[in-house]
């Protein structure tokens, strides 16, 4: 437990401290855009880039982590602990789902790649955007005296460049560590798919909620919160025996075999 507070710890003082760094990167970029001084740009874009390196490896690491002991989701849950009848026990591997498994995980974590790259690009589009009509209007000669459409002009290019600049503040450190995490949990999720290293076990749904998929049994309840359903639909799960697949960082619900 120690450890795990310790390395709690050192996590969130990376993530200060790369955060801390990222303010004199916005500035110097800042600074070299209004004094058109490209040295400035240069070097603030550097800091940008060397932060994101920095970062990297953490995200690398705490995959690493995670795969050392990834079963211990099945083995520490409810479900494993339940007592194993005709309706609850572990199944052989390979499953006959393998490949609909793959192209399952596949497609989640490239859309939710595409997603993140489409909000980081929104994002910048708003600075670009809107960031020098902001700058242009305040500083106007007559800003005291524009104009009502200059001064919603004004208002809304504001709020969509502060919106967008915070956004990036808190996100650009972590941009490189995030698309390395994406790619590394997901190549360690294909391995133990392709290699027949996942755990599966069947099991009958009682229920489906906002809280997850739970499955009542031999006095206990399991409730897997982060799910993802291969071949069947959340209407079609009440008292209905399925297939949980553990793999890192997710569980696959599949029709029974």
């Amino acid at each position: 437990m120690k450890t795990g507070l310790k390395t709690k710890k050192s996590l969130g003082i990376k993530i200060v401290i790369a955060l801390i760094v990222m303010m004199p990167a916005f500035a110097l970029t800042d600074i070299g855009f209004d004094s058109k001084d490209t040295a400035l740009i240069i070097v603030g874009f550097l800091l940008f880039v060397l932060d994101n390196i920095a970062i990297t490896p953490i995200a690398v690491s705490s995959v690493r982590n995670d795969m050392k002991d990834w079963e211990n989701a099945f083995y520490n849950s409810t479900l494993a602990k339940s007592k194993e009848t005709e309706d609850y026990y572990l199944v052989e591997t390979p499953l006959p789902f393998e490949r609909k498994m793959f192209c399952a995980v596949l497609c989640r974590r490239l859309l939710g790649t595409i997603f993140i790259a489409l909000f980081i690009a929104l994002c910048l589009f708003l600075l670009v955007r809107f960031g020098p009509i902001q700058y242009k209007l305040l500083h106007s000669d007559n800003i005291k005296g524009v104009l009502a459409n200059d001064s919603y002009r004004l208002y809304k290019a504001r709020n969509a460049a502060s919106c967008a600049t915070l956004i990036l503040y808190f996100v650009s450190p972590f941009i490189l560590s995030i698309f390395a995490y994406l790619i590394a949990i997901t190549i360690c999720e294909l391995k133990v798919i392709s290699g027949h290293k996942y755990i599966a076990y069947r099991a009958i749904v009682n229920c489906v909620d906002s809280n997850g998929i739970k499955v009542a049994h031999d006095e206990m309840c399991y409730i897997a919160k982060d799910y993802t359903l291969i071949g069947v639909r959340k209407n079609q799960l009440n008292f209905t025996p399925v297939t949980f697949v553990f793999i890192p960082d997710d569980v696959l619900v599949l029709p029974d075999i």
